[in-house]
């Protein structure tokens, strides 16, 4: 009987109420400005009649008013729900480009997953978590237990990081991070991520713990805050990049240049690994007392 009822509402429910509503509202066209002009004594039946339709006109104007933004926000609403399911339909298959064992798909995948991140607020977060997850999953870290071993590339072949996942990266760079979830981070801890170009990068509070970094170059990056240690960041280039809080407790950083970066101290610096390998301004060498 429910079940009955609730297929009634659902097929005639909207017709009824509609037929309802105009019924009153014709009703209410009619009686109302009646009501007015006999409330108003001492005129003639003539200027009576007039006063009526005066009423009746300016209660018909309001009532087509009202239609109007009745009917331009059940446009709008319909426009919106028709968005919704294009971006679901072209968030899917981005999704599934990433899953593609051709390159040209996986790179068309990440970019348009960049376009739905520009056009969809809500989808913004979640785009950025698919395409952390996708890096981290394809191109794992493999720190060597001891990390200045990497230096010796004499003895193994350079190896630049993949195109997907440079691309990948390239987008979770240059993303708007103002738009960031005050309570999440983007998590590229653990990953493969040697000889990336993350010049100009908006990498504040990003954790890259553990990550392989070497030969990154960070020329540019905004790293305030974020997390670095236990990385492997030999050779790498910070010029220009503001290193402001950054973390990098036990990274290595043999080799690593940090000329004309910004924000970095002593205390930063010594608290990583092979620190006295690394290149400094003028001023930061004294303060670390070395030569």
């Amino acid at each position: 009987m429910n079940k009955q009822k609730s297929l009634f509402y659902k097929n005639f429910g909207f017709p009824v109420g509609a037929i309802i509503v105009l019924l009153v509202l014709v009703a209410g066209v009619w009686k109302i400005p009646q009501q007015q002009a006999n409330s108003v004594s001492s005129i003639t039946s003539k200027e009576r009649a007039e006063l009526e339709n005066a009423n009746r006109g300016t209660l018909l104007q309001a009532i087509g008013g009202l239609f109007f933004f009745v009917t331009a926000y059940f446009t709008w609403r319909n426009l919106q729900l028709a968005e919704d399911k294009q971006v679901t339909e072209r968030f899917s298959k981005a999704v599934e480009q990433l899953g593609s064992d051709k390159l040209e798909v996986r790179m068309g995948g990440i970019f348009s997953l960049e376009r739905i991140m520009k056009e969809s607020e809500r989808d913004y977060w979640t785009v950025i978590e698919i395409l952390t997850s996708f890096i981290q999953s394809k191109s794992p870290s493999q720190i060597l237990v001891n990390q200045s071993n990497a230096l010796d590339n004499q003895s193994r072949e350079f190896q630049l990081l993949a195109e997907d996942i440079q691309a990948a990266l390239t987008v979770i760079s240059r993303r708007n991070a103002k738009q960031d979830p005050e309570d999440r981070i983007v998590h590229l801890d653990s990953a493969n991520l040697r000889s990336a170009d993350l010049r100009d990068a908006h990498f504040k509070y990003v954790d890259l713990e553990s990550s392989n970094l070497q030969d990154a170059n960070f020329q540019g990056a905004d790293l305030e805050d974020a997390n670095l240690s236990s990385a492997n960041l030999c050779q790498v280039k910070f010029k220009g990049a503001n290193l402001k809080q950054t973390n990098f407790y036990k990274a290595d950083l043999s080799e690593a240049d940090f000329r004309e970066a910004k924000n970095l101290t002593s205390k930063q610096v010594k608290a990583a690994q092979n620190w006295d390998k690394a290149n400094y301004d003028e001023n930061l060498r004294k303060q670390l007392n070395y030569e």
